[in-house]
Order: C-alpha cells, then structure tokens, then sequence
C-alpha cells in the first residue's frame, strides 16, 4: 500500500462521524497495511520503531524473534490493540500512528530527493567528462589537420 493510501485512510479513521467500533476496526485494518507496507518499511527490522508506538509505560516492545515475520507482527499489534484499545486511548494511539507515518513520508521524500541529487550529480559528471573528451579530440584533430 502506498504512503498517499495510508494517509487518506488514517483520515477516514480519524473521522468522528463513524462509530466508535467501526473506527476500530477500520484502524485494526490500517495498521495490518501499514505493517505490510514495503514502501515504509523496507525490512522488517524497521517495524520497531513503528510497533513501539503502540506501547504504553507498562508494556514491553516485543520479541525480536516476532519481527521474522511481518503476518506475526500483524496478528501480536492486532492482538495488543484489542486488548488494550479503550476509548481514552484510542485517539492517543491513532495520533502517534498519523505522527509516524507523516514522520516517514516526510524522510522517505528526503531520501528520493537525495538519491534523485546523486543521479543528477552523477548525470552532470558524466555529460562534462563527454564534452571535455569531445573538445580534447577537436583540439587533436586541429593540429593533426595543421
């Protein structure tokens, strides 16, 4: 699922309009997206971070041997959430999720863009090396001529 994706349904999610369980549900869904998102999450090592934001004071991150696996990181953040999902919480958590995923575009576009700047750079490089040989073989051509 793209990031573009995932923003717009964090907005649904967010809309008071729904139910309380509908917005739960939907907010289940979209996290199991987001943990399956290769866009955002290239290893799954990298699902850390995000898993963390579910966590509150009394609970630990979980186990490494949970992140072999993007399905059984999905079934322990589903499992987590509807245990402990309240409606004191739930707002709270769906803020972290839009914070981290506004957090990861915003370096995922950095990223892009330095990769684009090294290309370019690279491109330029190469465009100059080609016309510095290019007036080096006139240049030959002249005096071979004289």
């Amino acid at each position: 699922m793209k990031i573009k994706e995932i923003t717009n349904l964090t907005d649904l999610v967010s809309f008071k309009g729904n139910s309380k369980i509908e917005r739960k549900a939907m907010f289940i869904g979209l996290v199991s997206s987001t943990i399956l998102s290769k866009e955002l999450f290239k290893k799954n090592e990298d699902l850390k971070e995000y898993t963390d934001i579910f966590r509150d004071n009394n609970s630990s991150s979980f186990k490494d041997y949970i992140f072999a696996s993007r399905t059984q990181v999905i079934a322990k953040v589903q499992r987590f959430l509807l245990e402990t999902l309240t409606d004191d919480n739930f707002d709270n958590i769906i803020n972290k999720h839009v914070y981290y995923i506004e957090k990861k575009n915003i370096e995922i576009k950095n990223t892009k863009y330095n990769e684009n700047k090294k290309v370019n750079s690279e491109i330029n490089r190469k465009k100059s090396l080609i016309e510095e040989m290019y007036k080096n073989r006139l240049r030959n051509q002249d005096r071979n001529d004289n």
